[in-house]
């Protein structure tokens, strides 16, 4: 697939608002379009990759492993997903690994890349790294605001707030896959 084909898959992503046809071609040719199969692994939990992943097409699970070693189900996610944030603007290890629940198609934007692309001067780049802050707050937003849902139903107002981290994460994830 060229760079063009690349763009105009690319131009309707959440990733790519406010970015212009020129800008958005320039970003697909920094990176790739990915075709993945049932089972494939887009990112594993606990290696460091620099790569921001987009969903394009298809779905994927998203689970994480608990300290006693059981997997947790965290999500699923479908076109329009944004994975791999930390490790791509962090360089920290995967939190999560991501499987394709069937075919999908995603687009894979290695950090060295963008990184070249800044160096350069790139207006694309900065331009798609702002989009990346103002999308990572929103989430932000809507986490503190789900938080915030979970501690109003603690039985006794009064009472010292006790946080049990798990089951304010399995219960986000919950929400997250029924559409919370």
């Amino acid at each position: 697939m060229n760079a063009l084909t690349e763009a105009r898959d690319l131009a309707g992503h959440p990733m790519f608002s406010g970015l212009g046809p020129a800008e958005v071609e320039v970003i697909a040719r920094a990176g790739m379009l990915r075709v993945l199969h049932a089972g494939d692994v887009l990112m594993r939990e606990g290696q460091v990759d620099d790569a921001l992943e987009l969903v394009m097409e298809g779905e994927a699970d998203v689970t994480s492993t608990g300290r006693g070693g059981e997997l947790h189900s965290l999500a699923t996610v479908g076109p329009g997903a944004l994975l791999g944030e930390t490790g791509f603007l962090c360089g920290q290890e995967r939190t999560a690994t991501v499987r394709a629940k069937g075919p999908m198609r995603s687009f894979r934007l290695p950090g060295a890349r963008l990184d070249l692309l800044l160096e350069e001067g790139e207006p694309a780049a900065r331009k798609l790294l702002r989009r990346l802050a103002v999308l990572l707050a929103e989430r932000q937003r809507e986490s503190n605001s789900r938080i915030m849902e979970l501690l109003a139903q603690t039985r006794d107002p009064k009472a010292p707030v006790k946080l049990n981290v798990m089951a304010i994460q399995e219960k986000l994830a919950r929400a997250m896959k029924h559409g919370g």
